[in-house]
């Protein structure tokens, strides 16, 4: 039940980009930079920062409580840290309001002034000292990413040339993927933010057909806060209510004959010869899929073992197999689904039968990576996902 990719059109001024010639200091201390995400890297050029004296990074989020930032890099007139990578942001339950439920479908309607509330609520001032004087910085940040890493997608039949000129870079090589003409990596860095690497790479890699972006963080569930639409979670109650829906939970039986799946069985249709791959969480005892209402009750779990049920009730005699890219908070790296896609495109040119893969994950950045592995895949495996959860 979650969405594949929230996707928000959003600006790409970051903090590469503030060398622009009509920027000034006096700017920056008051101008919101977007394009950037929770956990992301940033880098601040300025004069006042010495590699010989220390650097202070203090920052609050909103009218927040005055917190302490460390350094990850720091040289004469340059800065590299972190934002902070899932802070508890106020919740906004007034986006309750504007789903509409009916019989064969439920529609996300939020205004614009909803929209914009919820992505300039998390505003956070940094102030940076050094050397007896002091910057602001004011970002405006969406969404999650894994700091220090991006991921790197090229067509090539030589991907051992393709990783050396990522360590040539001083880039480590966290994860790589080799399959046929396609070439994958995560790689970290710490001397740089990740606009400037995203830069770099773009700049120096050349190939025919390259993608790169951030290690965006997807999720099993929409939890509150920074790194979904909250209060999502909530609302599904009221989706799994009769009363208000319309819907009608099934056991497996009624399952079987609200389908007429009996009778296709009797005939032989049995899903045999059929391989669906799981992406998610996991099934059964590797299950990590909660949801909590406001008040932190449960609501449901164990979502991916519920789709494997479905399958099984209405496809006994296909083939099931899980791939788990989500950590055990239920955060999934867009560096895990990749390689899980990869994994299974190189797995199914071997498969006897037809291909199927089930993914039920969200988040509110989009993937160009994450998006072309789907691209390249689908031709000869057909990819289900969940939509329309979200109004991003």
């Amino acid at each position: 039940m979650r969405i594949l990719s929230w996707i928000i059109l959003i600006g790409l001024l970051s903090a590469c980009t503030h060398a622009a010639l009509d920027i000034t200091e006096n700017d920056f201390e008051t101008t919101a930079i977007t394009g950037i995400a929770w956990g992301e890297q940033i880098q601040v050029n300025s004069n006042i920062i010495s590699a010989t004296k220390p650097v202070s990074l203090q920052y609050k989020i909103g009218t927040g409580p005055l917190q302490t930032l460390s350094p990850i890099y720091k040289n004469n007139g340059v800065v590299v840290f972190s934002l902070p990578e899932s802070p508890s942001l106020p919740a906004l339950p007034s986006f309750t309001a504007p789903y509409k439920i009916s019989q064969s479908q439920y529609d996300v309607v939020p205004s614009q002034t909803q929209q914009n509330k919820y992505k300039n609520r998390g505003i956070v001032t940094v102030t940076i000292s050094s050397a007896g004087k002091s910057i602001n910085r004011n970002y405006q940040p969406f969404g999650s990413v894994e700091a220090g890493q991006l991921t790197v997608m090229v067509e090539s039949s030589n991907c051992a040339t393709f990783q050396t000129q990522l360590s040539s870079l001083a880039y480590s090589l966290i994860d790589t993927v080799s399959t046929g003409d396609l070439c994958y990596a995560t790689v970290g860095f710490t001397t740089k933010g990740t606009q400037q690497a995203l830069n770099q790479l773009q700049a120096t890699l050349n190939y025919p057909n390259i993608w790169i972006d951030k290690n965006t963080i997807e999720t099993l569930d929409p939890p509150a806060g920074s790194r979904g639409f909250d209060p999502s979670c909530d609302q599904i109650i009221n989706w799994l209510d009769p009363s208000a829906s319309g819907y009608t939970l099934l056991s497996p039986n009624n399952l079987l004959s609200a389908t007429n799946a009996t009778s296709a069985q009797a005939a032989g249709v049995r899903g045999a010869g059929i391989n669906i791959f799981l992406i998610g969480g996991g099934i059964d005892a590797n299950d990590q899929f909660e949801c909590l209402d406001a008040q932190g009750n449960l609501i449901f779990e164990d979502h991916d073992t519920h789709v494997a049920e479905i399958i099984s009730t209405l496809a006994p005699d296909a083939y099931i197999e899980e791939r788990i890219v989500c950590d055990a908070a239920g955060n999934c790296l867009t560096s895990e689904i990749v390689k899980a896609l990869l994994d299974i495109k190189s797995v199914a040119q071997t498969n006897v039968g037809k291909d199927l893969i089930n993914m039920s994950l969200g988040g509110p950045l989009p993937s160009t990576v994450l998006e072309h592995a789907l691209e390249l895949i689908e031709s000869g495996i057909t990819v289900i996902t969940s939509n329309g959860n979200s109004p991003f």
